[in-house]
């Protein structure tokens, strides 16, 4: 069964790896596609969005004042991964 996963920050080191371990849209022995990969969605840190890395199905942008399809998406995951040490903390 497919997981809807979403992972921040996508041109990190960490993210990239999560991204590779998460993907499993590669064909089996078979030579058959899998049936039911897993639907990945991201970010980037500071670059549009709009060129998506192989096995994503979608960008999301999270700048703006208007989140609401960010945070729509968010509801239906499965799985969210953050990459804590490059977030920053507003006081």
């Amino acid at each position: 069964m497919s997981k809807k996963i979403f992972i921040n920050n996508l041109n990190t080191f960490v993210s990239k790896q999560l991204l590779e371990e998460l993907r499993n849209d590669s064909p089996g022995e078979d030579g058959e596609p899998n049936a039911d990969p897993n639907i990945i969605f991201g970010t980037y840190i500071d670059k549009d969005s709009s060129e998506k890395p192989t096995g994503v199905k979608k960008m999301l942008k999270v700048s703006g004042p208007n989140n609401y399809y960010l945070f729509k998406i968010w509801l239906i995951l499965d799985i969210i991964t953050f990459y804590l040490n490059i977030i920053e903390v507003q006081a």
